[in-house]
């Protein structure tokens, strides 16, 4: 019996500027808030054995299309923001792969040093 390997891609704390804020003025100015993403496939991407980039999913290209993607959007709350991100990044998965996004924000509430962070994930 042949073992399929478990395979996956994690993007971790990548910075992101939004128009994030329920108040319209918090909305007015961009804030960074931190992905992170882990992306489990089905099975394992051809480029672990042809070493090609068109056999796997190129982090780069994902990246730059969720920032042109956000540049022109303005968010009013983190689940929103969370749950667009997930549904960009899910569009260029493979089929039956599994998905967790997770975006932190670091809200100026005093005692608060770790942000505030909402995860959506596939089930």
């Amino acid at each position: 019996m042949t073992k399929t390997a478990i395979t996956s891609l994690q993007i971790r704390q990548l910075e992101l500027r939004v128009h994030l804020g329920w108040p319209d003025i918090e909305r007015q100015h961009e804030q960074t808030v931190l992905l992170d993403a882990d992306i489990f496939f089905p099975a394992p991407p051809k480029a672990c054995t042809t070493d090609h980039l068109d056999d796997t999913l190129c982090y780069s290209a994902l990246i730059n299309a969720l920032r042109e993607y956000l540049q022109t959007r303005k968010f009013h709350l983190i689940e929103h923001l969370t749950h667009e991100i997930y549904q960009l990044i899910r569009s260029h998965l493979p089929v039956k792969s599994h998905l967790t996004v997770r975006v932190t924000k670091h809200p100026e509430i005093q005692g608060l040093t770790g942000g505030i962070q909402f995860s959506y994930s596939d089930d």
